[in-house]
Protein backbone atom coordinates (compact mmCIF):
# COMPACT_ATOMS: atom_id res chain seq x y z
CA UNK A 1 0.00 0.00 0.00
CA UNK A 2 1.41 3.65 -0.81
CA UNK A 3 2.67 5.92 1.33
CA UNK A 4 -0.65 8.36 0.43
CA UNK A 5 -3.01 5.46 0.93
CA UNK A 6 -1.87 4.71 4.62
CA UNK A 7 -2.02 8.45 5.41
CA UNK A 8 -5.29 9.04 3.97
CA UNK A 9 -6.64 5.78 6.11
CA UNK A 10 -4.70 7.48 9.32
CA UNK A 11 -6.62 10.59 8.71
CA UNK A 12 -10.34 8.89 8.11
CA UNK A 13 -9.39 6.99 10.97
CA UNK A 14 -8.58 9.79 13.60
CA UNK A 15 -11.86 11.65 12.35
CA UNK A 16 -14.04 9.10 12.89
CA UNK A 17 -12.74 7.94 15.87
CA UNK A 18 -13.13 11.72 16.86
CA UNK A 19 -16.24 12.12 16.31
CA UNK A 20 -17.32 8.98 18.18
CA UNK A 21 -15.52 10.36 21.17
CA UNK A 22 -17.13 13.44 20.55
CA UNK A 23 -20.74 11.91 20.70
CA UNK A 24 -20.00 10.12 23.73
CA UNK A 25 -19.04 12.95 25.47
CA UNK A 26 -22.00 15.15 24.77
CA UNK A 27 -24.21 11.78 25.40
CA UNK A 28 -22.44 11.51 28.83
CA UNK A 29 -23.38 14.87 29.80
CA UNK A 30 -26.86 14.54 28.50
CA UNK A 31 -27.52 12.11 30.48
CA UNK A 32 -25.58 13.95 33.73
CA UNK A 33 -28.00 16.49 32.65
CA UNK A 34 -31.13 14.54 32.66
CA UNK A 35 -30.45 12.93 36.20
CA UNK A 36 -29.52 16.83 37.86
CA UNK A 37 -25.88 15.95 37.99
CA UNK A 38 -24.93 19.30 36.46
CA UNK A 39 -21.46 19.32 37.75
CA UNK A 40 -20.83 16.97 35.03
CA UNK A 41 -22.84 18.09 32.68
CA UNK A 42 -20.94 21.00 32.55
CA UNK A 43 -17.20 19.27 32.37
CA UNK A 44 -18.30 17.46 29.53
CA UNK A 45 -19.34 20.38 27.51
CA UNK A 46 -17.36 22.95 28.30
CA UNK A 47 -14.30 21.45 26.83
CA UNK A 48 -16.34 20.89 23.51
CA UNK A 49 -17.91 23.81 23.54
CA UNK A 50 -14.51 25.37 23.87
CA UNK A 51 -13.43 23.27 20.56
CA UNK A 52 -16.27 24.80 18.65
CA UNK A 53 -18.98 22.15 18.94
CA UNK A 54 -22.14 23.78 18.74
CA UNK A 55 -24.58 21.58 20.38
CA UNK A 56 -21.97 21.87 23.43
CA UNK A 57 -22.29 25.51 23.09
CA UNK A 58 -25.79 25.80 23.23
CA UNK A 59 -26.08 23.29 26.19
CA UNK A 60 -23.94 25.39 27.98
CA UNK A 61 -26.14 27.88 26.62
CA UNK A 62 -29.07 26.45 28.38
CA UNK A 63 -27.15 26.02 31.50
CA UNK A 64 -26.35 29.54 32.19
CA UNK A 65 -29.88 30.87 31.09
CA UNK A 66 -31.68 28.45 33.58
CA UNK A 67 -28.82 28.60 36.11
CA UNK A 68 -28.27 25.03 36.43
CA UNK A 69 -25.22 23.83 37.78
CA UNK A 70 -23.89 27.85 37.05
CA UNK A 71 -24.74 30.83 38.68
CA UNK A 72 -27.61 32.32 36.25
CA UNK A 73 -25.92 34.89 33.94
CA UNK A 74 -27.88 36.05 30.98
CA UNK A 75 -24.86 37.61 29.28
CA UNK A 76 -23.02 34.13 29.19
CA UNK A 77 -26.17 32.68 27.57
CA UNK A 78 -26.00 34.85 25.16
CA UNK A 79 -22.42 34.28 24.23
CA UNK A 80 -22.60 30.54 24.12
CA UNK A 81 -25.66 31.39 21.91
CA UNK A 82 -24.38 33.16 19.33
CA UNK A 83 -21.56 31.22 19.07
CA UNK A 84 -24.02 28.35 18.27
CA UNK A 85 -26.39 30.20 16.50
CA UNK A 86 -23.36 31.72 14.31
CA UNK A 87 -22.72 27.90 13.23
CA UNK A 88 -26.30 27.22 12.76
CA UNK A 89 -27.57 25.94 15.11
CA UNK A 90 -31.39 26.20 15.02
CA UNK A 91 -32.55 26.14 18.96
CA UNK A 92 -29.48 28.64 19.52
CA UNK A 93 -30.49 30.88 17.17
CA UNK A 94 -34.48 30.78 18.24
CA UNK A 95 -33.23 31.14 21.84
CA UNK A 96 -31.26 34.44 20.94
CA UNK A 97 -33.92 35.45 19.17
CA UNK A 98 -36.31 35.20 22.54
CA UNK A 99 -33.07 37.07 24.32
CA UNK A 100 -33.30 39.86 22.44
CA UNK A 101 -36.63 39.83 22.02
CA UNK A 102 -37.38 39.91 25.96
CA UNK A 103 -34.11 42.08 26.49
CA UNK A 104 -31.92 39.08 28.75
CA UNK A 105 -28.36 39.50 28.15
CA UNK A 106 -28.62 42.15 25.78
CA UNK A 107 -30.43 45.58 24.91
CA UNK A 108 -33.84 44.74 23.94
CA UNK A 109 -33.94 44.98 20.22
CA UNK A 110 -37.08 43.44 18.39
CA UNK A 111 -34.95 43.87 14.80
CA UNK A 112 -32.51 41.24 16.10
CA UNK A 113 -34.68 39.16 17.59
CA UNK A 114 -36.38 38.94 14.26
CA UNK A 115 -32.88 38.03 12.42
CA UNK A 116 -32.56 35.27 14.70
CA UNK A 117 -36.09 33.89 14.24
CA UNK A 118 -35.95 33.81 10.65
CA UNK A 119 -32.94 31.53 10.61
CA UNK A 120 -34.29 29.47 12.98
CA UNK A 121 -37.83 29.75 11.30
CA UNK A 122 -36.30 28.88 7.68
CA UNK A 123 -34.70 25.32 9.67
CA UNK A 124 -38.39 24.27 10.07
CA UNK A 125 -38.07 24.98 13.73
CA UNK A 126 -41.91 25.45 15.13
CA UNK A 127 -41.08 27.71 18.16
CA UNK A 128 -39.64 30.49 16.18
CA UNK A 129 -42.19 30.36 13.45
CA UNK A 130 -44.37 31.08 15.74
CA UNK A 131 -42.74 33.54 17.20
CA UNK A 132 -42.06 35.02 13.40
CA UNK A 133 -45.92 35.29 12.65
CA UNK A 134 -46.11 37.39 16.46
CA UNK A 135 -43.69 39.49 15.21
CA UNK A 136 -44.60 39.70 11.54
CA UNK A 137 -48.70 40.28 12.85
CA UNK A 138 -47.92 43.37 15.45
CA UNK A 139 -45.41 44.99 13.02
CA UNK A 140 -42.36 44.32 15.98
CA UNK A 141 -38.50 44.78 14.26
CA UNK A 142 -40.21 44.45 11.00
CA UNK A 143 -43.12 46.17 9.22
CA UNK A 144 -46.40 44.69 9.75
CA UNK A 145 -47.37 41.82 7.52
CA UNK A 146 -50.61 40.13 7.93
CA UNK A 147 -49.92 37.37 5.55
CA UNK A 148 -46.72 36.73 6.39
CA UNK A 149 -48.18 36.14 9.78
CA UNK A 150 -50.54 33.77 8.45
CA UNK A 151 -48.04 32.18 6.70
CA UNK A 152 -45.82 31.65 9.34
CA UNK A 153 -48.63 30.57 11.70
CA UNK A 154 -49.82 27.82 8.95
CA UNK A 155 -46.46 26.32 8.95
CA UNK A 156 -45.51 26.46 12.96
CA UNK A 157 -49.36 25.13 13.14
CA UNK A 158 -48.94 22.14 10.89
CA UNK A 159 -45.82 20.83 13.16
CA UNK A 160 -48.15 21.28 15.86
CA UNK A 161 -48.06 24.30 18.00
CA UNK A 162 -50.98 25.21 19.55
CA UNK A 163 -50.40 28.49 19.86
CA UNK A 164 -49.71 29.09 16.31
CA UNK A 165 -52.76 26.75 15.88
CA UNK A 166 -54.77 29.15 18.05
CA UNK A 167 -53.36 32.25 16.12
CA UNK A 168 -54.29 30.91 12.35
CA UNK A 169 -57.85 30.27 13.99
CA UNK A 170 -58.19 34.09 15.45
CA UNK A 171 -56.77 35.61 12.18
CA UNK A 172 -59.72 33.21 10.00
CA UNK A 173 -62.18 34.28 12.85
CA UNK A 174 -61.28 37.77 12.43
CA UNK A 175 -60.78 38.04 8.56
CA UNK A 176 -57.12 39.36 9.23
CA UNK A 177 -54.40 38.75 6.44
CA UNK A 178 -56.97 36.23 4.85
CA UNK A 179 -60.98 36.31 4.18
CA UNK A 180 -62.80 35.40 7.32
CA UNK A 181 -63.50 31.67 6.78
CA UNK A 182 -65.42 30.36 10.36
CA UNK A 183 -64.45 26.88 9.35
CA UNK A 184 -61.41 27.49 8.61
CA UNK A 185 -61.15 29.12 12.51
CA UNK A 186 -63.16 26.39 14.19
CA UNK A 187 -60.65 24.06 12.50
CA UNK A 188 -57.61 25.46 13.64
CA UNK A 189 -59.62 26.01 17.41
CA UNK A 190 -60.29 22.95 17.68
CA UNK A 191 -56.56 21.61 16.63
CA UNK A 192 -55.38 23.87 19.05
CA UNK A 193 -57.33 22.47 21.59
CA UNK A 194 -55.84 19.07 20.99
CA UNK A 195 -52.32 20.29 21.98
CA UNK A 196 -53.45 21.66 24.85
CA UNK A 197 -54.02 25.60 23.84
CA UNK A 198 -57.33 25.75 25.58
CA UNK A 199 -57.74 29.54 25.86
CA UNK A 200 -59.67 29.44 22.46
CA UNK A 201 -62.75 27.48 23.68
CA UNK A 202 -64.94 30.85 23.87
CA UNK A 203 -63.59 31.87 20.47
CA UNK A 204 -64.87 28.47 19.16
CA UNK A 205 -68.47 28.60 20.80
CA UNK A 206 -68.79 32.48 19.14
CA UNK A 207 -67.06 31.04 15.78
CA UNK A 208 -69.46 28.35 16.54
CA UNK A 209 -72.83 30.54 16.54
CA UNK A 210 -72.27 31.85 13.22
CA UNK A 211 -72.15 28.38 11.91
CA UNK A 212 -74.48 25.88 11.02
CA UNK A 213 -74.77 22.47 12.03
CA UNK A 214 -73.47 21.19 9.03
CA UNK A 215 -70.49 23.47 8.67
CA UNK A 216 -69.85 22.15 12.54
CA UNK A 217 -69.48 18.66 11.30
CA UNK A 218 -67.52 19.74 8.38
CA UNK A 219 -65.19 21.58 10.39
CA UNK A 220 -64.69 18.86 13.05
CA UNK A 221 -64.15 16.24 10.44
CA UNK A 222 -61.33 17.75 8.52
CA UNK A 223 -60.05 18.66 11.90
CA UNK A 224 -59.97 14.96 12.49
CA UNK A 225 -58.27 14.32 9.36
CA UNK A 226 -55.71 17.26 9.61
CA UNK A 227 -54.76 15.32 13.03
CA UNK A 228 -54.98 11.81 11.98
CA UNK A 229 -52.72 12.77 8.99
CA UNK A 230 -50.13 14.42 11.10
CA UNK A 231 -50.85 17.61 9.24
CA UNK A 232 -50.67 16.71 5.86
CA UNK A 233 -54.44 16.79 4.87
CA UNK A 234 -55.41 20.34 6.51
Amino acid sequence: MSITKIMSSLIVSLLLSSGVVVAADLDKGLKAYGSGDYKTALDEWASLAEQGNAFAQYNLGVMYNNGKGVTRNYEAAVEWYTLAADQGNAMSQYNLGVMYHNGRGVEQNYNSAVKWYTQAAEQGDAMAQYHLGVMHEHGRGIKQNHKAALSWYTKAGKRGHGKAQYGLGSMYKRGVGVETDYIQAYIWFCLAAQNGYTHNSEYKEIVAKNMTSAEIYKAQDMASRCLDSGYQDC
